[in-house]
């Protein structure tokens, strides 16, 4: 019996359509609100550590001398990693050092990751993928209030506030975030291992509702 499996035949077939990418569906892994309200009690001066848990994402430190870093998706170097700001790429080639140092989770309502062939689409700069800050908005109705002080045992002070107010047809919301880092000598050597860094981050947006509907 198992000379006669051995020797049946198999057949495999499969056809092929010629399909755009753009058409095709697109795998998009958000990390929503509950993440960043986690991460704004872990580390609330960037987001930089969120993605340590992602799978296909590694934070790579490029300068120890000023704390920069560089986001890695697939293996494949940060400048390849495309990083939007509401869709729009405001960091220009510093996106892997600039974007996640800068971009407090208080002030964010969601991140989106695109990772695969299809983030080509946004161009040479997101080869590896693309990753995508969604601010928050106003919701109608419901002001939101939100103030953060944190102090670390690294000699780091964090104070971020964020409120945000609708309205019929306007609304607004600010986001303003202090960070001061002092320089810490955690291992004793006489080097700081932690460098000085002293930021200033303010966000406003205005609205406009010109319909019900817009």
């Amino acid at each position: 019996m198992l000379q006669d499996s051995l020797s049946e035949e198999v057949l495999v077939t499969a056809t092929r359509t010629n399909s755009r990418i753009e058409n095709l569906p697109t795998r998009v892994e958000v990390l929503g609100a509950e993440e960043m309200e986690e991460e704004s009690s872990i580390r609330p001066a960037s987001i930089a550590s969120l993605f340590g848990d992602i799978a296909g994402a590694q934070i790579q430190p490029t300068s120890p001398t000023t704390g920069n870093l560089d986001l890695r998706l697939q293996g494949l170097p940060g400048q390849y990693t495309q990083i939007l700001r509401d869709g729009v790429p405001l960091y220009g080639g510093f996106a892997g050092s600039f974007g996640l140092l800068t971009v407090p989770p208080l002030d964010l309502k969601q991140v989106e990751l695109i990772k695969g062939s299809n983030s080509t689409l946004y161009g040479a700069g997101a080869i590896a993928g693309l990753v995508n800050l969604v601010s928050k908005r106003p919701t109608l109705g419901t002001p939101q209030y939100a103030v953060g002080i944190n102090q670390t045992t690294l000699r780091e002070t964090d104070l971020n506030g964020f409120a945000a107010r609708p309205g019929q047809r306007w609304g607004f919301s600010a986001f303003v975030g202090l960070v001061n880092q002092k320089e810490k000598d955690v291992d004793g050597d006489g080097f700081a291992d932690v460098p000085r860094v002293r930021s200033l981050t303010l966000h406003p947006r205005l609205f406009f509702y010109p319909n019900a509907h817009s």
